[in-house]
């Protein structure tokens, strides 16, 4: 006996469930440190014996914030009044 309501599916006896699942998801990063995208001077480095400042942190214009792209797809079926299952997955996960 088939439990599907969906009138094309009730002449499938052998078939009791079948889903098809499918996720898209993007996420940062978090690990970029505080003012790191700025440049910094730091002060009393020496230079023939005298202070100044000199850089320490260059800048990057290139520094930005890394995005990880993910995509799922599934497909779960039941067979046979649910006594035959098996579920299938299909992961990708993209950091350009």
């Amino acid at each position: 006996m088939a439990y599907f309501r969906e009138p094309f599916m009730q002449n499938i006896p052998f078939l009791s469930d079948l889903k098809l699942r499918a996720a898209v998801g993007e996420v940062g990063n978090q690990n970029i440190g505080d003012f790191r995208y700025l440049g910094s001077y730091s002060s009393n480095n020496n230079y023939l014996g005298r202070t100044g400042a000199a850089p320490s942190d260059i800048v990057n214009p290139d520094l930005s914030w890394e995005t990880t792209l993910s995509y799922d797809a599934g497909l779960d079926v039941s067979l046979f009044n649910n006594r035959v299952q098996f579920s299938t997955d299909f992961y990708l996960k993209k950091t350009p």
